[in-house]
């Protein structure tokens, strides 16, 4: 797989993939002491170094600025996205289907 091929692949699943690396530090015992507040931190620097991995093929008229601005942007909306997902839809779900969440051992 090329780069460019896993940057396309992460752009079409990107908020998909963020809310499941949350449901993971949300549900699993090894991931349960990471902080809720990190997680969407993690999903926007991972999202960024994805971007900034892959040379775009043409710089264009676009200065760096602007696009360090919407990939910031970008990166926000899909952590967003994924939070809000998971709180309104999968974190319902779980409960109706009699899933817990990992408890904090001391």
């Amino acid at each position: 797989m090329t780069p460019e091929t896993v940057q396309q692949l992460f752009n079409s699943w990107s908020v998909v993939i963020m809310m499941l690396w949350g449901v993971a530090c949300k549900y699993l015992p090894v991931l349960v002491k990471i902080p809720n507040a990190s997680i969407g931190w993690v999903n926007l620097i991972g999202y960024i170094l994805v971007q900034f991995a892959v040379p775009k093929a043409h710089a264009g008229i676009d200065s760096p600025i602007n696009n360090t601005i919407g990939i910031i942007l970008a990166g926000s909306v899909n952590s967003g996205l994924a939070m809000v997902l998971y709180e309104t839809l999968l974190r319902h779900l779980f409960g109706w289907v009699g899933l817990k969440k990992a408890a904090v051992k001391s």
